[in-house]
C-alpha cells in the first residue's frame, strides 16, 4: 500500500500581496496599542499588528510579521477521503492551490517555498476501528514520543514537537464532522505520520527528505512510502521488523549469553521456557531480531536455526488455539497493524 500526501504547509518571507480585500484580521491585537507596521500591499495598505488570514476552499493562507504561510490538503481538494498516491495527481492538486494564490493576488516563489509540515497517510477498513485496538495503543512506546500520548475512544496519537503518529476513525469523522454519510468504507481507519517542523520534514534519515514544495512535486511515491514505513517501524513500533521491543536489546543479549554459559546444552530452551513463546516474540518484536540476539550471545548457527523452527511451529499452533478459542493477543494485533500499514 502506498502512502498518500494528506497535509502540506509551506512558508516564505519573500512575497508580494496586491490587496487585503477579503482578508480577516488575526486576533491578538491589544486595545489602545499602536500596531507595528511590518509591510505593505501593492495598493498601498499597511500590513500591521499580528497579521491576517484568508480561508478558501483550496487552502488557508496566513500573513504575519514572520512571513506568508499556506496550509492545504492535496487529497481533500480532489476527494473527501481518497488519498493521492501518485505524482501527477498530487501536482494537479498543488496546481489548484497555485491558481488560488494567483486569484488572491499573492506573488511568491511557489516552488521554492520551504516546507513546514508534511503529513503522509495510509488508510484501510479495520473491523471495529481504532477502538478495537486499545490494548495496542496502551502497549506502544514510541521513540522519544512517550510523554505526549493521547488515547481517544476512536483514536490514538503520540508525538513530540517534531513529529507525530496518529491513528483515527476516518469514517466516523466524515460522518459526524463533515456529514458525509454515503460511500465511505465501513470502519475506514487512518494511520498518519506527521512531520510538523521544517527540520523534521527535511531530514533524510528520520524524515521525508522534503525541504521545498519543488522537492515534494518531484518526489517518487515509492520514496515517500519508504519514509512513512520507516517512521512507523522505527519510531512507533520500535523494532526493525515493526514490533515493540520492551527491554534493551543489549540487556537481552547478555541474559542469553548467561543462559548459554549456565546451560551449555539447553540455555536458549531454558530462556524460552521461563519467558514463554509469545512473550519472547513480543519482547524482541519478531523472530529475526531474536535470531540476531542469539547470534550475538554466541549460540551456534545450527542451534539458532532449530530454535527459530521450533518457535515458528509453536506460534502457528498457538495461533490455531487462539482462533479456536476466539482469542486475539495484543502481539497478533500489533503484527496485523504492522503488516497492514507498513507493507
Amino acid at each position: 500500500m502506498k502512502a498518500g500526501t494528506d497535509y502540506v504547509s509551506i512558508s516564505t518571507r519573500s512575497y508580494q500581496l496586491k490587496s487585503l480585500k477579503g482578508w480577516g484580521i488575526r486576533s491578538g491585537n491589544k486595545v489602545g496599542e499602536v500596531p507595528e507596521v511590518w509591510g505593505s500591499t501593492s495598493d498601498g495598505y499597511n500590513l500591521e499588528g499580528k497579521g491576517y488570514y484568508l480561508n478558501t476552499d483550496k487552502a488557508r493562507i496566513d500573513l504575519s510579521p514572520f512571513g506568508l504561510k499556506v496550509d492545504f490538503n492535496p487529497s481533500t481538494i480532489l476527494h473527501p477521503y481518497k488519498l493521492i498516491e501518485d505524482r501527477s495527481t498530487l501536482n494537479s492538486a498543488i496546481d489548484q492551490v497555485r491558481k488560488q494564490l494567483d486569484i488572491s493576488g499573492i506573488d511568491l516563489d511557489f516552488e521554492g517555498a520551504g516546507l513546514n509540515r508534511l503529513d503522509l497517510t495510509k488508510q484501510a477498513p479495520i473491523v471495529g476501528g481504532p477502538a478495537a485496538y486499545r490494548d495496542v495503543w496502551q502497549s506502544l512506546d514510541g521513540r522519544r514520543m512517550q510523554r505526549n500520548r493521547k488515547q481517544y475512544p476512536d483514536g490514538f496519537e503520540m508525538g513530540n514537537t517534531q513529529r507525530k503518529a496518529v491513528f483515527y476513525h476516518k469514517e466516523k469523522q466524515l460522518r459526524e464532522v463533515k456529514a458525509l454519510t454515503t460511500g465511505t468504507p465501513k470502519d475506514l481507519t487512518r494511520a498518519e505520520v506527521r512531520w510538523i517542523k521544517a527540520k523534521s520534514a527535511g531530514n533524510t534519515r528520520t524524515g521525508a527528505g522534503i525541504g521545498t514544495l519543488k522537492d515534494l512535486r518531484e518526489a517518487e511515491p515509492e520514496a515517500l512510502t519508504d519514509s512513512y514505513n520507516r517512521f512507523l517501524l522505527r519510531d512507533v513500533f520500535r523494532t526493525p521488523d515493526g514490533w515493540q521491543t520492551s527491554l534493551d536489546f543489549d540487556t537481552e543479549v547478555e541474559l542469553l549469553r548467561q543462559f548459554r554459559k549456565a546451560h551449555p546444552r539447553g540455555g536458549v530452551r531454558q530462556y524460552i521456557l521461563l519467558e514463554g513463546v509469545e512473550a519472547v516474540i513480543q519482547r524482541f518484536g519478531g523472530l529475526d531480531l531474536f535470531a540476531e540476539a542469539l547470534n550475538r550471545a554466541g549460540y551456534e548457527r545450527t542451534t539458532v536455526y532449530r530454535t527459530l523452527k521450533g518457535l515458528r511451529d509453536a506460534v502457528q499452533k498457538k495461533g490455531f488455539l487462539d482462533n479456536r478459542r476466539g482469542e486475539t493477543s495484543t502481539a497478533q494485533k500489533v503484527d496485523f497493524l504492522r503488516n497492514l500499514f507498513c507493507a
